[in-house]
């Protein structure tokens, strides 16, 4: 865990700009579908299209566990 913060202070560091990444000042698309948004947690792209409520959940399970029931293999007789 020590290594992990470690890490993310030297991220913090490491950046150019002093701002700080929320979902407030993610760019969003512009209306015409043009302009791409970033996770920032994975840096995955994502069409400008894409409602703001799927991004949004994208984002949101980077701070989440699925349920346990979703790591198993349900089976029926």
């Amino acid at each position: 865990m020590e290594d992990f913060q470690m890490h993310v202070i030297s991220c913090m560091d490491s950046q150019d700009d002093n701002e700080l990444v929320t979902m407030q000042n993610i760019p969003a698309s512009t209306g015409n579908g043009s302009e791409n948004r970033i996770c920032p947690m994975c840096d995955a792209t994502f069409p400008g299209e894409l409602p703001q409520s799927e991004f949004e959940r994208h984002v949101q399970e980077h701070f989440g566990e699925d349920p346990i029931t979703d790591r198993f293999e349900v089976l029926r007789p």
